[in-house]
């Protein structure tokens, strides 16, 4: 299940369950550093080319929470949705799992269309809501009247302080078959990046639950896409030059890293070796093993 799916899915509930509260909010920052680095390699007939691979990503943004509650919103292992039931005064809607999941991607597709909009993603949220107001979440599996889990959800930027960088050397060089014979080429795509007030919002748009029980946290969240240089250069021809190109993450190593924030401890290290099937124009075919670390912190109490 993609983060965009559960975010989408947790702000529904939220906002059902009202999640803004009379008490005094509570702020909780997260620190999240991402390194990557790898090399793969592909063949094609007699062409051949090298693919590394070095990410680093910096981010950190605070998130407001008001009481503790019963339910953990984000840990879908042990709160399962269930069938739909009636609610009181509602005619519920007869949907089975699979009619569940398709209203909840057409939510994510319209999540995806606001891009850094926050405005757009909040409606989009209200109208998930009204959506799924006849669904009857699962009950938590903590006992009644147990409020251990701290739920912290969007804030404004002035209460968020979002920050993003990004640096990106991810380059591929080598040769493809042509009608003459062997041609070189090299692809970058190369970046010193740090966000501003166009990507920033979307790291305000996250939430993270804390189980104050056992310090556990679980995030569902957004990362921005840094921008920077990208070129592809074959033979002696500049083929194409970008300047400013947003650029793809590492998506293994990304999806790696930010499994770490759900249902691990508030604060962590962890590193692991991802080796992926490999593909690159031209038929070429071959293997990508990739070094991810990362480490986070959350303050929040």
């Amino acid at each position: 299940m993609s983060h965009s799916y559960r975010l989408l899915a947790a702000a529904a509930l939220c906002a059902l369950a009202a999640c803004a509260q009379a008490d005094p909010l509570r702020a909780g920052r997260l620190t999240l550093d991402i390194k990557i680095d790898g090399t793969g390699t592909t063949q094609s007939g007699k062409a051949s080319a090298t693919v590394k691979t070095a990410e680093t990503i910096h981010m950190a943004f605070t998130l407001l929470a008001g009481s503790p509650e019963p339910t953990n919103r984000l840990d879908l292992v042990a709160n399962p949705p269930t069938a739909p039931q009636p609610i009181a005064n509602v005619q519920a809607k007869n949907l089975n799992r699979d009619q569940q999941k398709a209203v909840m991607e057409k939510g994510q597709k319209a999540l995806q269309a606001c891009g850094q909009d926050v405005a757009c993603m909040q409606r989009v949220a209200m109208q998930m809501t009204q959506d799924t107001s006849t669904w009857q979440p699962a009950m938590p599996a903590a006992p009644q009247g147990e409020d251990r889990y701290l739920t912290f959800a969007a804030a404004m930027p002035s209460d968020c302080k979002p920050a993003f960088s990004a640096t990106v050397r991810d380059i591929t060089e080598g040769t493809h078959n042509d009608v003459q014979g062997l041609v070189p080429f090299s692809q970058k795509a190369l970046a010193d990046y740090k966000g501003n007030n166009n990507d920033l919002p979307i790291l305000c748009a996250g939430m993270l639950v804390l189980d104050l029980k056992t310090n556990r946290i679980w995030y569902a969240g957004n990362v921005p896409a840094p921008r920077g240089r990208a070129t592809f250069i074959e033979g002696t021809h500049t083929v194409s030059d970008t300047p400013n190109a947003e650029l793809a993450l590492n998506r293994d190593a990304m999806k790696w890293a930010l499994q770490q924030l759900n249902g691990n401890t508030r604060s962590g290290k962890a590193r692991t070796t991802l080796k992926a099937p490999l593909s690159l124009a031209g038929g070429h075919k071959g293997e990508n093993t990739v070094n991810v670390e990362a480490s986070w912190y959350f303050d929040g109490k």
